[in-house]
């Protein structure tokens, strides 16, 4: 008994070690072309059709009976008494007719009512639908209200996790589109040291029976924290540019943001810390399935970056626009966390 015991253990331990290999690779692997795992790119037509208006007006009820046979007069005890009085039994079934022709009316005049509010409802909804229609075409003529409202709703269906728990809460301010110039701009919430997990690798625990991430050093960490950063605004980038049916977008620059505590204003506050663009061309000539992001943004992107990302207090890191550890008076409230599904 105690043998089949102890190789009963053993096999669940090789079980959850084999798990955490899997797990182990599979969070490598997301984590390695994280800047295009998962992407679910977007077209005007769906965004467009999705914001019309699907409803389905309420089917006709009609009026019940019992209420035109109460209006009349028909009760419980004229039924009973009916059974075995012959006025009463007369007298209801006149009653009976009444209630008839009162409940026939009642239907007409509630189905009159009825299709009146459905031809109403439905006329409303077709002036909603070609409303959709005529935002649409504003977009196809180059409209930068309709065009930052696509890109910002793109922008909000992507679902990726920094830290292998919580789907992250993305945070986007201050869009624009110049239609000159084809160019979109807007600033990207990056993820705080604690949203984001770095790992060494991913080991099983026996004393735990839990698959657990192995720790980094201090290096390793600021290098993966700072490298998801950057791949956030890349994946952000390729979402644009492969959502945009309409050539739009030939260049966009993004800023990257941090939100932190200051405890000298009692509140969080924004550090831009991150600057980068990319336009068409340059996004047509990369290879993203093989590209070295860190390469990408120092050698032809040019991104302008606070030193210190992810090795500083927030506090101490300079914003890229004041040149200070000081921001822009700007406030904000940080986006909330979802669950990670699955």
């Amino acid at each position: 008994m105690d043998h089949l015991t102890t190789s009963s253990n053993q096999q669940y331990i090789n079980q959850r070690i084999t798990e955490a290999s899997q797990i182990d690779f599979a969070n490598k692997e997301y984590r390695r072309f994280f800047h295009i795992a998962n992407l679910k790119f977007w077209s005007p037509e769906a965004y467009y059709d999705l914001l019309k208006e699907r409803d389905v007006f309420p089917r006709f009820k009609a009026p019940a009976k019992r209420l035109a046979n109460k209006d009349v007069g028909i009760t419980v005890g004229l039924r009973l008494y009916s059974l075995f009085n012959a006025d009463a039994k007369k007298r209801l079934a006149r009653l009976k007719e009444q209630a008839e022709i009162k409940h026939q009316k009642e239907v007409q005049e509630a189905l009159a009512w009825h299709n009146r509010r459905a031809d109403a409802f439905y006329k409303n909804q077709d002036n909603q639908h070609r409303q959709i229609e005529h935002a649409h075409q504003l977009m196809r003529a180059g409209d930068a209200a309709q065009i930052t409202s696509y890109f910002y709703f793109v922008l909000h269906q992507d679902d990726f996790t920094t830290d292998f728990l919580n789907r992250y809460p993305i945070g986007i301010e201050d869009m624009n589109y110049d239609k000159a110039s084809g160019k979109l701009s807007f600033a990207y919430r990056l993820p705080s040291d604690d949203e984001i997990l770095a790992f060494q690798s991913f080991q099983y625990d026996q004393e735990q029976d839990e698959v657990l991430p192995e720790p980094v050093g201090s290096k390793e960490k600021q290098a993966q924290r700072t490298n998801l950063a950057r791949k956030i605004l890349l994946r952000s980038i390729i979402l644009i540019y492969r959502s945009d049916a309409y050539y739009l977008v030939k260049d966009i620059e993004i800023t990257g943001f941090l939100f932190y505590y200051d405890p000298s204003y009692g509140q969080e506050r924004r550090k831009d810390i991150i600057r980068v663009h990319m336009n068409r061309s340059e996004y047509s000539e990369t290879d993203f399935t093989r590209v070295d992001v860190n390469a990408l943004f120092a050698n032809r992107l040019k991104a302008k970056e606070s030193s210190g990302l992810y090795s500083k207090n927030p506090l101490e890191i300079i914003d890229i626009h004041t040149k200070q550890n000081s921001p822009p008076s700007v406030s904000r409230k940080k986006p909330q966390k979802d669950k990670k599904q699955g």
